[in-house]
């Protein structure tokens, strides 16, 4: 975790060019975090009809604020959206381009295969890596290790990790937007949703230590396939001068 939250990547954001790169790149993981959250609600709060009656109400509450929260929170100016809209709003504001991300999410709306796609995008292998992991964890199916990488991977980290974005980077001024969708998830993650996903995995996992033990484990990747990802990018921070999405060679 402290390799995460004191990763060098937070201290090259130093210019507004800088800030559009690492949103390039973070965008993706802002997009399929949303997979993880309909996995558990598909499971927690099921969409089947006839309908049936939860069988935890306390947890199909917190899925299902989850998910209000994030595909139709109050933006900045006032309007519902979700968040992975606001922080696409957000990169254009300041002219970082949305062409990676919304190509890849568009192939799949077109009902491009899954793996497939992330295979077949000329994306850097760490990020395909990272989606990979995210989606193979889903299709295991595996609730607890579905969980483990939504509580520990994502929710308990983020508030953190995004502070440590408004400390170190200076140009938070030329970017309203994206200061509010930092903001805002340091506000829900750390007050509301972090401690609750922390219940749900006490919730998931009981007294069973083997299932302990496989949480921890798809938790410790989680964490992995981020600073992966976060090396990735602070790597082309470093040498690059252009500051263009970087693709694979």
């Amino acid at each position: 975790m402290d390799r995460l939250i004191d990763h060098s990547v937070y201290k090259n954001l130093k210019s507004i060019d800088d800030v559009k790169y690492f949103m390039q790149y973070h965008a993706f993981a802002v997009w399929d975090f949303m997979s993880l959250v309909k996995a558990l609600q598909t499971h927690f709060a099921p969409t089947t009809l006839p309908w049936f009656n939860p069988q935890n109400t306390d947890v199909a509450r917190f899925i299902n604020e989850i998910v209000l929260s994030e595909e139709s929170d109050m933006d900045s100016e006032g309007n519902f959206s979700s968040h992975y809209a606001m922080y696409l709003n957000a990169m254009k504001e300041i002219g970082a381009s949305t062409e990676p991300i919304e190509s890849f999410v568009e192939e799949l709306k077109n009902g491009a295969p899954l793996f497939e796609t992330i295979a077949g995008m000329n994306l850097p292998v760490e990020l395909k890596q990272f989606l990979k992991f995210t989606f193979e964890t889903i299709e295991s199916r595996e609730i607890h290790r579905i969980a483990a990488a939504f509580t520990f991977g994502r929710e308990d980290i983020i508030p953190e990790m995004f502070l440590q974005v408004l400390r170190n980077s200076g140009e938070m001024q030329s970017a309203p937007k994206f200061k509010y969708y930092l903001d805002r998830h340091i506000e829900l993650d750390g007050d509301e949703h972090g401690p609750l996903s922390v219940k749900l995995m006490e919730i998931v996992c009981g007294n069973d230590s083997t299932i302990w033990q496989q949480a921890a484990e798809s938790a410790k990747r989680a964490i992995e396939m981020r600073i992966s990802l976060w090396t990735l990018i602070d790597r082309k921070l470093s040498v690059s001068t252009q500051k263009t999405f970087y693709l694979a060679d």
